[in-house]
């Protein structure tokens, strides 16, 4: 059984950000997510792994929803995250780690900012309760 977009969004509440990860690509806009993550995904060898995400982004603006400017994303009008977890939210939250630590690790390489600096700055300026990198 698959987790919905809500449960995803909590565990990533619980766990790691204030804000979910869909909940903030609706907030941010996904016109803007597209162009974000068709531009990090260009330089990373296995940029086959953004395939599914561009081709979601790619179907909802072709239908007009671009997040809470037009009332619809990922989450239509009056759709709010809801409580439950998913049966595997351990293996969910497990996959979730490893891609933030791919993109943090990713982000220190390419920037040539060493990793304990940027791992502070990242927790400050998110709001992070539970470090990204363990």
């Amino acid at each position: 059984k698959k987790a919905s977009l809500q449960q995803i969004d909590r565990l990533v509440r619980d766990h790691f950000f204030p804000t979910g990860v869909f909940e903030f690509f609706d907030s941010v806009g996904l016109d803007v997510m597209l162009a974000s993550v068709k531009n990090y995904s260009k330089d990373d060898p296995e940029e086959e792994r953004y395939h599914p995400l561009i081709g979601k982004l790619q179907e909802l603006l072709s239908k007009g929803r671009l997040g809470t400017k037009t009332r619809g994303g990922f989450y239509g009008e009056g759709i709010f995250p809801d409580p439950g977890y998913p049966e595997n939210d351990t293996e969910i939250i497990v996959k979730l780690q490893s891609s933030y630590e791919y993109a943090f690790r990713r982000f220190c390489q390419s920037s040539g900012i060493p990793p304990a600096e940027l791992k502070s700055a990242m927790d400050e300026y998110f709001g992070a309760e539970t470090p990204v990198v363990v």
